[in-house]
């Protein structure tokens, strides 16, 4: 019996710096996030894919005020659920990350993958 070519695994790395949001009366905050997440792709068509991962997401931020200034962080597991389309090595695609009820987020990613 053949292998399945139309199933491949996926590890995902990233970081995500968010610009700083001024909150008024010389207060802001900065987040960002560390990501590795670990799954797959089924090609649903030629280059029209399907994919979930799972994984760890790293959130932390720092708040800056006249008064007083705070850093926080946290780890959560993460569920990413996505689609998209590669040709050629460049891809686009679009992933809903399911985390918990006041952290999921929707993500539009455009890229190149390299072969290892």
């Amino acid at each position: 019996m053949g292998t399945d070519t139309r199933t491949v695994f996926t590890a995902t790395v990233g970081y995500i710096v968010w610009g700083t949001k001024d909150l008024g009366a010389n207060t802001s905050v900065q987040a960002k996030a560390f990501n590795f997440f670990l799954g797959g792709k089924y090609y649903l068509a030629k280059d029209l894919y399907g994919s979930l991962e799972g994984g760890a997401y790293f959130y932390s931020y720092t708040y800056s005020g006249i008064v007083i200034g705070a850093y926080g962080d946290t780890g959560r597991f993460m569920l990413p659920i996505g689609i998209g389309y590669q040709k050629s090595g460049f891809e686009i695609g679009a992933r809903y990350m399911l985390l918990a009820t006041y952290w999921n987020c929707f993500s539009i990613t455009l890229g190149y993958n390299f072969m290892l």
